[in-house]
């Protein structure tokens, strides 16, 4: 059993920060979180994940989570592999793979005390051998530990299990949690790595948006890149990236314009402003302080600063369906 707070946040890890205030409403109101959170009820946090990810398809803003993505038949011979990224991403893959297998305590006791002769296990049983340990160490009154966050095969979304603390769950959800932060791997990847020995892919880069409903003027794309990648590599990074939420002409070119001068001039001023100042008033100051763009009807100035700010702070290039409007 977890808490409202605790699916809440496990929530948002797995819909990759998808999930709004109005999606979480809905999701209350239906009656799917509750049946997460009583004991009584079967229902897991990843099943509320799936009905949710159901609601985004519908609107169509699905997009799948950060699986954990794992080099299962280790070399592959493909024509990408000839180009120079694809075999820095391998060879590095590859190589701290085996310095985790051979150099980590952790990860080796865990496998000898734990895992014993099942080492490893194959992808195919990851979820059950956690399932079956979950329902071992999910006695009453036991204290809650954490999120444990793995993957299983052909499934593109993160799944996640909540430990007991203590128990051997919690110390893979612990070990999962450190290696991913030394070695730039998921936690979901970095959980069957332990569990099978199968190398997780390291990216040369990470590129994603951080949506702001509130305020779109705030969304941003975070890149995550190794310094091995070219100028050219990076740009054409950013550009895939930026018109995944991007309104588009009928030619596939992103349809993106900044304010004029004057718009953001107007909006400078009016953030200044005197609160009690009157629309007369800041239009008498703003005359003369820019009379290059000098007003003679109130109204006009007011709209136009109004109209200013409303476009600085929502604009409407987004292709989002939840940023329209």
């Amino acid at each position: 059993m977890i808490s409202r707070e605790e699916a809440k946040a496990a929530l948002t890890r797995m819909l990759s920060e998808r999930l709004t205030d109005e999606l979480w409403e809905f999701l209350e109101d239906e009656g799917y979180v509750s049946a997460v959170v009583d004991p009584k009820e079967p229902e897991t946090i990843n099943d509320l994940a799936a009905k949710a990810r159901k609601v985004l398809a519908i609107s169509s803003s699905r997009q799948p989570a950060d699986a954990p993505k794992m080099l299962c038949n280790g070399r592959k011979k493909k024509a990408s592999d000839k180009e120079r990224h694809a075999m820095r991403q391998e060879a590095l893959s590859l190589v701290f793979a085996e310095y985790v297998r051979s150099n980590d305590e952790w990860v080796i006791k865990f496998r000898n005390d734990v895992l014993g002769k099942e080492c490893p296990l194959s992808f195919e049983e990851v979820e059950s051998w956690i399932k079956s340990q979950n329902k071992k160490e999910d006695k009453k009154g036991a204290t809650r530990g954490g999120l444990l966050e793995y993957g299983i095969p052909d499934n593109e979304w993160l799944q996640v299990c909540p430990t007991a603390k203590g128990g051997d769950l919690d110390y893979l959800r612990k070990i999962s949690e450190s290696l991913a932060d030394t070695y730039k791997w998921s936690k979901a990847q970095a959980t069957v790595f332990v569990l099978t020995d199968i190398a997780p892919e390291i990216p040369l880069y990470k590129a994603e948006w951080e949506l702001n409903f509130g305020f779109k003027a705030l969304s941003r794309i975070n890149l995550t890149l190794d310094p091995a990648l070219t100028d050219k590599e990076v740009s054409e990074i950013y550009r895939r990236t930026r018109q995944e939420q991007l309104k588009k002409d009928k030619k596939g070119k992103v349809r993106f314009r900044i304010l004029s001068d004057k718009a953001y001039s107007l909006a400078i001023f009016e953030a200044e402003q005197p609160e009690e100042n009157t629309y007369a008033e800041k239009m008498r100051a703003w005359n003369k302080l820019r009379p290059e763009w000098e007003y003679t009807e109130v109204s006009n100035f007011g709209r136009d600063s109004n109209q200013a700010i409303r476009r600085l702070i929502q604009p409407d290039y987004f292709d989002h369906p939840l940023m329209k409007g």
